[in-house]
Order: C-alpha cells, then structure tokens, then sequence
C-alpha cells in the first residue's frame, strides 16, 4: 500500500528514521568485513608466530651449547696445566718399560716398615729394589731419594718419575712411582703395594713435589 506523507513533521521523521537505518546498515557491514578478513588471516598469523617461536628457541638453545662449549674448554684447559702429563701417545723409552714392568711385579707384595723384599717392604724400600732391579742405584731413605735426581712439575710427568708426599705432617715421608695415565705405584702402608690414582686420593692433598732419576729421552 501506497505511503502518504501528510505534513513535513512526518515527512522529517521519516528521513531521520532512514538515515539512522542506512548508517547501523553500513557500520554492520565494516563490522562484518573486519572479522572476516581476521578470520582469513588468522592461520597464517599463527604460522608466522609459531616460526618466530620456534627461531628464537633455536637461536637461545645454540647459544646456550656455545657457552656450554666454551667453560668445559676453559675448565679443560685450566686441568691440562696442572694435571699430569697422561699422554699416552708418548712414547717409553727403554729404561721406563724396565722400570713400569718391575713396579708392576711387585704388586700384592705386603707392606713391611724397614724392609724391602717380597715379604714386604715399604715405600722407600720398593723404590730402591725397583730401580735396583734396572741396574739403577738410588738412596735407601725417602729424605735422601727426595733431593736426588731432578725436579719436575706436576703437569711434566712421565712413567718412572718418583712422587713424594707428607703424609704425617712432618716433612716428606711417603714416594711411589709414577706410571703413567694419572697411576702411582707404591707401597701403601694399609693395602701393601699397590695401584692408584694420583689426583683423586689422598695423595694429592699431600703431594710434594717430584723427582726424576731417568733422562729423559733415555735409551
């Protein structure tokens, strides 16, 4: 049915009725559009989230084995220069073949103060029937065998270089041989003679100081 405006108060209404509907009709359809377009973009939006993640993680997990890297170099740089010198690469020269292999054959022997034969000896005296048993002579006391030879560092030994500790707080009192890959032989006053590890005992809180008695390179 036909719309008859009767007077310009209805006529007004009218177009403000209009206008309102034409402006609610436009705000929904930007409205509509905006999420739509969200909608489309979302996944890929994501994806790229994702990607930045997953860069970053890669990127701090990286530089976290570089650090790791890095200390466990310091750290093993710091224990080569005060550890001994456990290369096995090097080779022994005659009279240190000799020498392990009499240290070697006396293992088991019982410790026996003032002694040095297979009935038992102790520490000074093994060391003496070692090296006497490579036709090398050297003192019977480890006072004397202390300040024979030469001295060497810790970080320079090789198979056969004597070790000296103060194990009784008065000065030296206790050698063993050095064999080699971190190992002492000696004649341990609880288990006879024995193999040991140099660092990771004892005797490296009381360590002294080191003699060699063989040349090296000797032949």
């Amino acid at each position: 049915m036909p719309l008859f405006i009767t007077n310009d108060s209805e006529a007004e209404k009218l177009h403000v009725l209009y206008s309102q509907s034409v402006r609610c009709f436009t705000l929904y359809s930007v409205l509509y559009g905006a999420v739509f377009c969200a909608l489309l973009l979302l996944p890929s939006c994501q994806s790229a989230v994702r990607f930045s993640s997953s860069a970053k993680g890669i990127s701090s997990s990286t530089s976290g084995i570089v650090s790791s890297s890095r200390v466990k170099s310091r750290a093993s740089s710091t224990s080569v220069s005060t550890a001994p010198n456990n290369a096995s690469s090097t080779p022994l020269n005659v009279w240190q073949h000799g020498i392990m292999e009499s240290a070697e054959r006396w293992l088991g022997t019982p410790y026996r103060y003032g002694a040095m034969g297979r009935d038992g000896t102790d520490c000074s005296g093994f060391v003496m029937r070692v090296y006497e048993e490579q036709g090398i002579a050297v003192p019977r006391s480890t006072k004397d065998q202390f300040v024979s030879g030469t001295w060497i560092d810790a970080a320079d030994l090789l198979v056969g270089d004597l070790l000296f500790f103060n194990t009784n707080g008065t000065g030296v009192s206790h050698v063993g041989i050095y064999v080699g890959n971190d190992s002492i032989i000696h004649a341990s006053s609880k288990s006879g003679v024995v193999r040991q590890s140099f660092s990771d005992t004892y005797l490296a809180k009381t360590f002294m100081g080191a003699r060699r008695i063989l040349r090296e390179g000797a032949d």
